[in-house]
């Protein structure tokens, strides 16, 4: 369906392989499914590091909620954050990745591995003002297909997925907005071309 990609747009994902080789802006990885593997670790392994690296995500998502416009202004020369809570951050999760595991459970180095390879999209949320940390709005928004689907087991046509498609997003922006659904549903209706 995106044959180029997302060349405007940063493109937050699960941090599945496909989603991050898909030519995008930048790329963000959900930091809750992150944060969920870690718990795992910490759970089935005892893994300190898992603890840490869990603070500091943390800690990332709670430092974008007080950002401030002013502080996504990288400051000249040094593509540091006008933030010094976001440079802080920025440094220690360096810190973690740098960190020796061959000694940790073969999953636990997986892991790692993967964050060291996609090491760029894991806070571009705290340099971008409308970047999220996770995708949970993207995979709310597609509750309502797949619900669709399960009840009625599929599409009978692409046209008519589409149209459902459509519809939905209409009126889920509708809804995201605080306007009245059934008004811009009544909207759309009158500047349909008669047939």
């Amino acid at each position: 369906m995106f044959k180029n990609g997302f060349p405007i747009s940063v493109y937050v994902t699960d941090c599945l392989a496909a989603q991050l080789k898909t030519p995008a802006l930048l790329h963000q990885i959900c930091l809750v499914h992150l944060l969920r593997e870690l718990n795992n670790f910490i759970d089935a392994f005892n893994c300190q590091w898992a603890v840490q690296m869990k603070q500091l995500l943390q800690s990332a998502i709670r430092v974008k909620s007080g950002l401030q416009p002013h502080d996504y202004l990288p400051v000249r020369q040094t593509g540091l954050s006008n933030n010094d809570e976001v440079n802080i951050i920025s440094k220690e999760l360096q810190k973690l990745l740098r960190v020796d595991l061959s000694k940790e459970h073969k999953k636990v180095q997986a892991f790692i591995k993967r964050l060291n390879k996609n090491q760029d999209a894991i806070l571009p949320f705290l340099y971008h003002p409308k970047v999220p940390p996770h995708n949970n709005a993207s995979e709310g928004a597609i509750r309502n297909a797949k619900i669709k689907m399960k009840v009625s087991n599929q599409f009978k046509s692409f046209e008519g997925a589409y149209s459902y498609a459509v519809l939905r997003s209409i009126i889920d922006t509708t809804i995201k907005n605080s306007q009245n659904v059934l008004g811009a549903l009544m909207n759309l209706a009158s500047f349909a071309p008669a047939e």
